[in-house]
């Protein structure tokens, strides 16, 4: 068995973009992770080029939360 057949794939970049510079980017990626009927999610990073300090704040607190 896959493990990765049973999780749910989050590409940033296409679900937000390249450059990751506000806290409400965050607090959307959460609410989609949050609203999935997969408890596992694996979030791909690939391809984004900037990651700011509100994202990032926001980010670490939203995966505290859950």
């Amino acid at each position: 068995m896959d493990i990765l057949q049973d999780c749910t794939f989050i590409k940033i970049e296409r679900f937000i973009s390249s450059n990751l510079g506000m806290n409400i980017s965050a607090k959307e990626l959460f609410e989609e992770i949050n609203n999935s009927p997969n408890p596992n999610v694996i979030i791909d990073f690939t391809d984004v080029f900037f990651m700011g300090r509100s994202f990032t704040q926001e980010y670490i607190y939203q995966k505290n939360e859950i």
